[in-house]
């Protein structure tokens, strides 16, 4: 503390009113430095409004004793730190120290909330760690930032009109709406509707700091931006899971044709043989992650807990093994753990996954094959069986044969309203126009079979 953050605070000889490091980020606020003592009265989280950090050895409350340093005297500094020392602030009972401080760059528009922990577990020693989380407080300021901002009113207005969307079609079809696995997936509006709740409240406590800031900037005070710390991790884990449910979507506008529908019909097909084969392969994979550790646990880092035994496990189905410690951990145990999990895991179950989902792959690529190679394409937003009248002129006149006057002649006649066809209505038509051709069922037209109209509902 004397030497090292010290130096690595106060860059200036000068005594101005404010400190830079690497003469470019400038100190906001005072430093502070933070201790955690066991049976000792420390404040409280409330107090300090500092968040709990989870630690290599245990979480740490978000209280402790505090004491602050000065924003550009090191001298100073040095002085609090010296009187600590010989006050043996930092004893037996001390678990954690915290040091906790603020850095802005301005050519980078960057807030750097940085946070090093020194912790000290009853065993003994120091394990140093650090938490850095860089922040873009000011979030408009650039002709690219206002598009951003644009994109971000018309991503709200999307999500409030699909939102809208979804609610008629449920009370439309009811429970039927979940028989759907894409109907399921559109419930995935309902993490945007997160997504914006967190992005506003980001938006408010930043305006909010940053009033706080330019208010306390010249005073000997500790500025907290933790809050901000917590809603951009919440805002940043909700972007992200909606962006996986967003790329999943993808595959559902996509799926127009027999070849973009492979990856989805193999899933599908193999989905029951995956799930028995799941319940055989976690039996073996836990065994044996049990199995290291408690036999190996003591020996190994790697295999010291059991989600460190089953992460290990996981690591040498990729090839990332450590056999020679494996070894020297047990001579007998060690190598026969190994091997046998390598020829059981590796070389029997996992052929056996890669056996099913080729099976599978292999029923659907023949069924595409059999299959005549045409573009069809789907009414993704509508779930009613139903055919438009492009659908009814693809398969009546690409399939089929007939004339364009002619279909517009038969949709016409058993239209009602809504220039649709319901698929007996489609039925009708086709059977007329089968009748004024003399189609009987004898000659090659597949005329009674309509798989196919279903493929273009």
């Amino acid at each position: 503390l004397e030497t090292s953050l010290l130096n690595g605070l106060y860059w200036n000889n000068m005594k101005i009113r404010w400190s830079t490091i690497y003469y470019e980020s400038r100190l906001l606020g005072s430093p502070r430095i933070r201790m955690l003592k066991v049976n000792y009265h420390y404040e409280t989280e409330e107090k300090s409004k500092t968040a709990a950090y989870w630690g290599r050895f245990a979480i740490y409350g978000g209280g402790g004793f505090v004491k602050y340093l000065t924003m550009d005297d090191r001298d100073a500094s040095l002085r609090i730190i010296t009187e600590l020392k010989q006050n043996r602030w930092i004893g037996r009972g001390t678990r954690a120290i915290f040091i906790d401080f603020i850095l802005y760059n301005a050519n980078l528009n960057l807030f750097c909330i940085v946070q090093l922990i020194m912790e000290l577990p009853a065993t003994g020693g120091v394990f140093p760690s650090s938490a850095l989380y860089s922040q873009r407080l000011i979030r408009y300021v650039t002709n690219y930032d206002y598009f951003v901002f644009v994109c971000e009113i018309i991503f709200c207005a999307f999500v409030i009109y699909y939102v809208i969307e979804e609610i008629l079609e449920l009370i439309r079809c009811r429970l039927a709406y979940f028989r759907t696995f894409w109907n399921c997936l559109d419930l995935v509006y309902l993490i945007s509707f997160t997504v914006i709740y967190f992005d506003i409240v980001l938006f408010i406590l930043t305006k909010k700091r940053l009033t706080n800031i330019m208010n306390q900037y010249n005073e000997e005070n500790y500025i907290n931006l933790d809050e901000l710390v917590t809603a951009q991790n919440n805002f940043s884990y909700s972007v992200g899971i909606f962006l996986i449910f967003a790329w999943i979507k993808i595959m559902k506008y996509i799926s127009f044709n027999k070849t973009m529908t492979q990856l989805s019909a193999t899933l599908a097909r193999s989905a029951k043989d995956i799930g028995g084969f799941s319940i055989m392969f976690f039996i073996f994979f836990f065994a044996y992650a049990q199995f290291g550790y408690l036999v190996l646990g003591t020996q190994m880092a790697d295999y010291s807990t059991l989600f460190h035994s089953a992460f290990a496990l996981f690591r040498t189905i990729l090839g990332d093994f450590d056999y020679d410690a494996l070894r020297k951990a047990d001579r007998f145990l060690g190598p026969i753990f190994f091997f046998t999990y390598v020829f059981f895991v590796f070389f029997v179950l996992l052929n056996m996954f890669l056996a099913i989902i080729n099976d599978s792959y292999v029923e659907v690529k023949s069924e595409l094959v059999k299959a005549k190679n045409e573009v069809e394409m789907i009414d993704v937003r509508s779930t009613r069986k139903s055919l438009k009248f492009s659908s009814c002129k693809i398969y009546l006149g690409f399939r089929q044969g007939f004339t364009n006057e002619e279909i517009s002649e038969a949709f016409i006649k058993y239209d009602i309203i809504d220039r649709k066809l319901e698929l007996d209505e489609m039925q009708l038509v086709v059977e007329e126009l089968e009748k004024k051709h003399g189609i009987t069922q004898e000659q090659p037209k597949e005329t009674g079979n309509f798989r196919d109209i279903n493929m273009l509902v």
